[in-house]
């Protein structure tokens, strides 16, 4: 079974998610998401692809996310700031 992607899914080539351990970004690439997985201190702990294009990228996160946050609470946050973030920390 296809799954339609949403309108707002269509736009969407990249998300960030702030959650209770972490932090996640998701991202398209040619055979699917390229995805990044940061502990709360923004160091990077995990990343890789996720090859598929039947799920929305709302739904890979999702699901990608469950895995490394199992029954953690997310939220979106700007992209960004992630990457501002990210981008301190390795300087220290």
């Amino acid at each position: 079974m296809s799954i339609k992607r949403k309108d707002t899914d269509l736009k969407q080539e990249e998300i960030a998610y702030s959650l209770e351990e972490g932090y996640f970004y998701i991202q398209i690439c040619e055979s699917g998401y390229d995805y990044t997985v940061y502990d709360p201190n923004f160091r990077e702990i995990d990343g890789g692809q996720l090859d598929t294009s039947n799920l929305t990228i709302t739904q890979a996160a999702k699901e990608l996310m469950e895995e490394y946050f199992p029954n953690d609470k997310s939220k979106i946050m700007s992209v960004n700031t992630l990457f501002e973030l990210v981008n301190i920390v390795s300087t220290i």
